[in-house]
């Protein structure tokens, strides 16, 4: 079974990195509240403050939904509030509202179609330009240009879209996952269900006939046509019991033609996750491309009026001389690989940046970035947020240091914003680089992972259907062959008994049609033991860890089968909708002498009530028997199911 622990290392990622989205958010804009404080009056001030508490909440919202894969409710409302929010804000306090525009375009890619997203970031993009026109002049009189707040808009924005998209698709790949080990068991029990009938249904029905034949021959006071029919019987018998075990055995050893069938199946199957791994590294290397391209082109001064400290030359040797050997770490950990001499690289990475800091007066552009980049990727998942945090910081501190003598004239505000500014932009610049590199090995594990995933649910079904097979039909073939021989023994001496012992093969004959049905899952009861069981090992084997407790007591065919359908109707959506890692199963007769089952998991979707038609088809097979079906959260990002049966259909 794919374990607990890669599952906590698959899930991990993106949790963090929802958070740390989440946070920068945040923390931009605070950042840019401030700025308007340190460069507008009161009143402007005062203004941006109402509006970011106005528009961030709606943001906020936004991006917990697209964090999770999901549309907001109400979606196109809350956006067009946003935009309402930014619109008078560029009118009031003009170009310096600019960067607040990259989290309206981050909401417009999350709500919107593709295409209608596309013009919306595009429209905030210009937002700028538009800026400039209603307060001319006020650009410049800031330091900037109106190309380089067109330029930062868009890298704000693409930056964080590319953090809420790759956590998006990581939750989706492993959804995808585990709704693939679901196919799986179902392709796994046709494949058997086809070899059942195909083995087993004409000899039924030729047995079939052979008895009755045999029992017709007995009114004769011959025993040659009873012998001939009830050595057919004996033969038909031991071959079809021989065909059960034969498939029971194939079945629980697994062959390798199966298991080769089962993994073409899979491959097939599992054409998202596979086109999703071989498109991983088109948007890991687009980061790295806005990251690196960004920041160099601020250091060789395309956007600004500001003279770069070093000649261009310089500048690219050493950026390409980091760049060089950030890909000396990123390129392994991207293939799943831990990178060697890792920290080495890391720490000459780290002392490359503050010499380019140090003595090329704005050369420090992506250097640093990729050495804190670096550094976390070396670190692993567990320490990179700190390593990032760490490195982000005392980077600010040197860099308040570095450029203190043109600071310190301008006040201890405008300094605290200076560091939290380079925090912020530092942050989401490194959680950009590390959490794109870390997807890409993430979606690869994923890939490698799906078949062993897909075969081990496989496995579990046919475990289950090899019992059923073994259970019904093998009892049956033996009881049939035993009944055969004793009626043949018994021709000579015991007539009576002879037909005494054909009339019961007879009614197991009669039966086979039924059972070789019942296995084979044309008219397959849907109990709620078998369907409690199978569930369980379906669950677990998606490395969801399941508690349960069944004492529902006594229940006739009609209460077995909508409890069954209640529990396979569960465990489809906890596989299908949740990210669930545990599972609690309950069955249960009250005080009153109803039945009560409930099937509870974590990891649930927002989405509250009965959903689709699955659980809508529950709810009436229990208003059917007199009860009631419900579904929906509970609290603490757990669903349950529940259905519940009075007495009058219990045995």
């Amino acid at each position: 079974m794919v374990g607990r622990v890669r599952r906590e290392e698959h899930e991990r990622l993106p949790r963090l990195t929802a958070s740390a989205v989440l946070a920068i958010s945040a923390l931009l804009v605070v950042v840019e509240v401030w700025r308007i404080a340190l460069l507008d009056s009161a009143a402007e001030t005062a203004f941006a403050a109402a509006a970011a508490l106005a528009f961030f909440p709606l943001h906020a919202r936004h991006l917990r939904y697209g964090l999770r894969g999901e549309r907001p409710p109400h979606a196109l409302a809350t956006l067009a509030a946003m935009a309402a929010v930014h619109i008078a804000a560029l009118a009031v306090i003009g170009p310096a509202w600019s960067f607040m525009l990259a989290t309206l375009a981050v909401s417009a890619l999350i709500v919107l179609p593709v295409r209608w997203a596309l013009v919306a970031a595009a429209a905030c993009a210009l937002g700028p330009v538009a800026a400039n026109a209603l307060h001319p002049g006020e650009v410049a009189a800031n330091g900037d240009t109106v190309q380089y707040l067109v330029v930062s808009v868009v890298f704000r924005s693409l930056l964080q879209f590319a953090l809420v998209w790759l956590v998006t698709a990581t939750h989706e790949l492993m959804r995808s996952r585990t709704a693939l080990a679901e196919a799986a068991t179902e392709r796994e029990r046709a494949r058997i269900e086809g070899e059942v009938r195909t083995a087993l249904e004409l000899r039924a029905e030729r047995l079939r006939h052979d008895a009755h034949t045999a029992r017709a021959a007995l009114a004769d006071p011959g025993q040659a046509p009873v012998l001939v029919a009830l050595d057919r019987v004996l033969e038909l018998s031991r071959d079809a019991l021989s065909d059960v075990r034969r498939i029971v055995a194939g079945a629980r050893l697994e062959p390798a033609a199966a298991a080769e069938e089962l993994a073409r199946s899979a491959r097939g199957a599992d054409a998202p996750i596979r086109a999703a791994a071989r498109i991983a590294w088109l948007p890991a290397l687009a980061v790295q491309l806005v990251v690196v391209g960004y920041n160099l082109a601020l250091v060789l001064g395309v956007w600004t009026e500001a003279e770069p400290g070093w000649s261009a030359p310089v500048s690219l040797a050493l950026v390409g001389t980091g760049i060089a050997l950030y890909t000396a770490v990123a390129l392994p950990v991207a293939h799943g690989h831990a990178p060697r001499y890792g920290w080495p690289i890391a720490a000459a990475l780290a002392l490359l940046s503050v010499a380019a800091a140090a003595f090329g007066d704005d050369l420090w552009g992506c250097l640093p970035w990729l050495a804190i980049a670096a550094a976390a990727l070396v670190a692993g998942d567990r320490w990179a947020p700190h390593v990032i945090l760490a490195s982000v910081t005392a980077l600010s501190a040197f860099m308040t240091v570095r450029y203190w003598g043109e600071l310190s004239p301008l006040g201890p505000g405008t300094v605290a914003w200076c560091v939290l500014y380079w925090i912020a932009i530092g942050g989401l610049a490194a959680i950009a680089l590390v959490a794109s590199v870390r997807f890409v090995a993430v979606v690869a594990e994923l890939d490698r992972t799906r078949d062993a995933l897909a075969r081990e649910a496989a496995n579990a079904e046919r475990r289950r259907l090899s019992s059923d097979v073994h259970d019904m039909l093998g009892h049956s073939l033996t009881a049939i062959s035993l009944k055969a021989d004793l009626a043949r023994r018994l021709l000579a001496a015991d007539r009576d008994g002879a037909a005494r012992e054909l009339d019961d093969l007879l009614v197991l004959a009669d039966q086979q049609n039924s059972e070789l049905a019942a296995v084979a899952g044309a008219a397959r009861a849907v109990g709620f033991e078998a369907e409690a069981t199978a569930a369980i090992g379906l669950l677990r084997s998606a490395g969801i860890t399941v508690e349960a407790d069944l004492a529902p007591g006594p229940l006739t065919p009609e209460a077995s089968t909508a409890l069954g359908w209640a529990v396979r109707e569960a465990a489809t959506n906890i596989l299908r909708h949740a990210r669930a890692r545990n599972a609690w199963i309950t069955a249960a007769a009250d005080e009153r002498g109803c039945v009560l089952v409930e099937v509870v998991n974590d990891g649930a979707p927002a989405t509250p009530g009965l959903r689709g038609t699955g659980l809508a088809a529950l709810a009436e097979r229990a208003s059917a028997c007199g009860g009631r079906a419900e579904a929906g959260p509970v609290g603490g990002g757990r669903f349950r199911v529940r259905i519940e049966l009075p007495v009058a259909v219990l045995a």
